[in-house]
């Protein structure tokens, strides 16, 4: 039997499908006029369907943010699962 090597848009596409038939509107917060997942509760689903997912802060001289006096401040985050990484750089 020949055995299929997944592609990483393989592996994303089957971690999207995964993920976007969670039903999370019985987790839904609202603040003000504004309803979202809290990240703990994000982060409790994604482990229970990945248990081997994982997620970084990057650091600049042991801060967790880059500061600029012209751009401001800048986060960073990432998450891997099965090995497939994304990141997010936010401003503050």
């Amino acid at each position: 039997m020949e055995e299929t090597i997944k592609t990483n848009e393989d592996i994303s596409k089957e971690i999207w499908g995964t993920l976007s038939k969670v039903d999370v509107s019985k987790y839904i917060e609202k603040k003000q006029s504004l309803s979202y997942l809290s990240w703990a509760m994000a982060w409790i689903i994604l482990k229970t369907n990945f248990p081997d997912a994982n997620y970084s802060v990057r650091e600049w001289e042991s801060k967790p943010y880059l500061y600029d006096d012209k751009l401001g401040y800048l986060v960073e985050t990432s998450i891997t699962i099965k090995g497939i990484t994304h990141t997010m750089r936010l401003p503050v």
